[in-house]
This record gives structure tokens, C-alpha cells and sequence, in this order.
């Protein structure tokens, strides 16, 4: 969204993309303005942000086939789409039947953004495709082992973090001091597992808050048991 970040994400994205498939041999690049360009054809990629919505209305590209809104998380609300889509479509290639705009971005942990409820709203859109993916629809090799590692790790470690940070799902505000996932309820204390040492922690409410204290077995095998409360 942001004009003076272009350098360092999409536009070097773009090229980061073309070097992968052994394309940029083909397309020439300037930055002032940010461009790529297709040497043969003279298709060219237009890079803007969204921050000086007047610059961008002035611009007279033509010839526009496609539109991509790049961390569409970031911009204020839809609005700001419709802002630029308008100007965008009047600019159409005269053989296109119409200029395609795609949104892409990373679900915020919060259900009730305005792009998680906005991207629900087109689903029943029949002019939207609705698409998501991850790391798990990855059949290139673009996810190596040493990220799989950690992938794994905050899986097993910390789940709803893992469905955010890695499926992309909009798992709420993760405002709980502890995931009780990570907890199990037992019967008994493991036999192979004895209490080592037991303490004791307190939070003492205030007027009319509750106070609470815990007693803790610490066993050999560093677990942590809450033995009462």
C-alpha cells in the first residue's frame, strides 16, 4: 500500500519471481518509476502505492489488463478499492473483455476485520473467486526443511499461533495467558514421572476480584503438575 516501501517488497518480488523461472532475462526494470517491463512485447508491470490516492488518480497507464492489491490487509477499509478500481477500468486494453483485479494478503488473527468479513461477503459473489492457500499447497520447493522445522515446532507447540501464522486462519485475538491445549487432565501422577519439589503461587484479587492460589508439583522430567487449588 505504502509508495517509499514499493522497492523492498513487491517490486523486488516480482523480480525475485522472475529469476526462479529464469525469466529476467527477458523483461528490463527502472525504478524511477518502478517498472518491469516485457523487452518483446512491451507488457509492463506498473508499481504504486496506495498512500497518495491523488498521484495514482492522475496516472494514465492504459492498456490495463490486471490489477493486484498486494497485503490488501494493510489499506482502511473496501473503499479504498473502489477508490482506484473505477480509474483502473477505464484504462482497460481495448481487447480485453475487462481488467481482472486480484487482493492478496495474510487473514489478520481477528474474524471480524473488515478484509476477513469483506473476503466472506464475495463468496457468494459469482464475479469472485474466493481462493486460499499455505505452505501445504506448496508442490515447487518453496518451503525447505529447516522452515518445515520450525513450522513443526510452533505446530506442536503453540496450535491456534501455528492456524494463524501458517494456514492463514482467522483463529481470534489469542488474548488467553495460557493455550489449554498444551494442558491434560490426569488420574493419577506417572509413575516414571515422581514430584520433585511442590510450591506455591498466588494472585491476590483486589475489593471484589477473587484471589486465587495454586499448589505445584515440579517432577523429574520437568513437567509441571497443578496438584489443587
Amino acid at each position: 500500500k505504502v509508495g517509499n516501501t514499493i522497492r523492498d517488497s513487491v517490486f523486488n518480488k516480482i523480480q525475485w519471481a522472475l529469476k526462479k523461472f529464469f525469466l529476467i532475462n527477458k523483461f528490463d526494470t527502472t525504478v524511477s518509476p518502478f517498472k518491469i517491463t516485457h523487452k518483446k512485447t512491451g507488457s509492463t508491470f506498473y508499481f504504486y502505492g496506495q498512500d497518495d490516492f491523488q498521484k495514482l488518480k492522475s496516472n494514465d497507464i492504459n492498456d490495463i489488463i490486471a490489477v493486484w492489491y498486494e497485503e490488501a490487509a494493510e489499506f482502511k477499509d473496501a473503499e479504498e478499492f473502489d477508490q482506484t478500481n473505477t480509474t483502473f477500468m477505464r484504462q482497460k486494453q481495448k481487447r480485453a473483455a475487462f481488467v481482472r483485479f486480484f487482493w492478496s494478503y495474510n487473514p489478520p488473527r481477528n474474524p471480524y476485520s473488515w478484509i476477513n468479513e469483506w473476503a466472506d461477503q464475495q463468496r457468494s459473489n459469482s464475479t469472485y473467486l474466493v481462493h486460499e492457500s499455505s505452505y501445504l499447497n506448496d508442490e515447487l520447493g518453496f518451503v525447505n526443511d529447516q522452515m518445515l522445522d520450525v513450522i513443526n515446532r510452533i505446530k506442536e507447540n503453540d496450535y491456534d499461533y501455528y492456524r494463524y501464522l501458517y494456514l492463514g486462519e482467522a483463529v481470534g485475538l489469542g488474548t488467553n495467558v495460557y493455550n489449554m491445549n498444551l494442558f491434560q487432565k490426569l488420574k493419577t501422577i506417572p509413575p516414571d514421572d515422581r514430584i520433585i519439589m511442590i510450591d506455591f503461587a498466588i494472585d491476590t484479587g483486589h475489593q471484589v476480584s477473587a484471589t486465587t492460589c495454586l499448589a505445584l508439583g515440579f517432577t523429574a522430567k520437568k513437567n509441571v503438575i497443578l496438584l489443587d487449588t
